[in-house]
């Protein structure tokens, strides 16, 4: 920011220095998961990009491709779709190699893309791509190993879970190398391996690997972080899937406690830590108490997520199952209804 101010006093609005300060600032945006903010100086940059050179240039492209990033994280994927196009037809028009940090950069966000939409077979090609092309550029580095992990995550939501574990690990190694075996990167695969376990049935183990991350994450971040909370999150689906309630619940509370201190209440992810918790309300009888959580997660979803949302749609089924439970179901069948909806979009 304080670059920023300097160039526009020195330079003017309309300088290259000036829109590369505002895409830095709209990617720190970005990752801070600030996506107004993102959004708004990613903008500024590709307008002071285009007026000053034109459609077809390499930043130009770089940068509608964080633009369609954006759009892609709140779920806008048609228009994020139509933006990595804009970006792939520049980048032809300007005989981009195919092995270059733009083409790895587009078909990485593009895997991004349809994983979120839950299109596998794109996602696990576009990945492929970005892997092949970082193998290429620069062997065995972080983005390889981002990319490996990207790999699993695929393969993991397609139920090869053997793959998913290869690719895993292959992502582990490099990272080990590279940076010791205390990383947040290492930690981030720990915690894809846990709910990899969950998936087949392996608690202890899932229980295990959200716990090393969690030790990696604090001792990184310290206790206060969202990616130590999310292992919380993790450790609690281990422990009520081995039918330990009790202790679910308290790192259930552990989790939403954390984000609560560091985000406030309407986030998605304090969201589905107040799904987790009115699930265990439930299973204990404790009707009321599940039924406002469930209710205070359903309208965080649709703040943040819209209300044709998945996210929505799945807690609508989750009211639902609960009207049912205590027999409400003229409410059961509204929920029921609202869920259908959503995911009929």
């Amino acid at each position: 920011n304080k670059a920023l101010n300097i160039y526009k006093k020195t330079y003017s609005e309309d300088n290259l220095e000036t829109a590369a300060c505002y895409f830095s600032i709209g990617v720190e945006n970005y990752y801070a998961g600030k996506y107004e903010d993102a959004f708004y100086n990613c903008s500024k940059s590709l307008e002071i990009r285009k007026k000053i050179s034109g459609e077809y240039d390499y930043d130009v492209a770089n940068t509608i491709i964080s633009l369609a990033s954006i759009y892609s994280d709140y779920q806008m994927f048609d228009d994020a779709l139509d933006l990595f196009e804009y970006a792939d037809k520049i980048l032809t028009e300007l005989n981009a190699n195919f092995y270059s940090s733009y083409y790895a950069i587009l078909y990485n966000q593009l895997g991004c893309l349809y994983y979120a939409k839950s299109d596998y077979p794109k996602a696990l090609d576009n990945w492929k791509k970005a892997l092949d092309i970082n193998l290429k550029l620069y062997g065995n580095t972080e983005n390889t190993g981002v990319a490996y992990s990207n790999i699993g995550q695929v393969y993991q939501g397609m139920g090869d879970y053997s793959r998913a574990i290869a690719n895993y690990e292959a992502a582990n190694s490099i990272f080990i190398k590279l940076f010791g075996n205390v990383h947040p990167r290492i930690a981030t695969t720990n915690k894809a391996l846990g709910r990899l376990y969950i998936s087949q049935g392996d608690y202890d183990s899932a229980f295990k690997m959200y716990t090393q991350a969690a030790d990696i994450f604090t001792k990184f971040y310290g206790e206060k972080h969202s990616d130590v909370a999310r292992c919380y999150l993790g450790m609690g689906d281990a422990c009520e899937n081995k039918g330990d309630y009790l202790l679910a619940l308290e790192y259930f509370r552990k989790c939403m406690n954390t984000l609560i201190d560091i985000y406030g209440v309407e986030t998605t992810d304090v969201a589905d830590a107040y799904d987790r918790i009115a699930g265990i309300y439930e299973i204990y009888q404790e009707y009321e108490d599940a039924e406002a959580l469930y209710k205070a997660a359903l309208n965080v979803y649709i703040n943040q997520c819209g209300e044709k949302s998945a996210k929505a749609s799945t807690e609508y089924y989750m009211l639902g199952c609960h009207y049912a439970i205590i027999n409400d179901y003229k409410k059961a069948i509204e929920n029921f209804r609202n869920c259908y909806e959503g995911y009929k979009v």
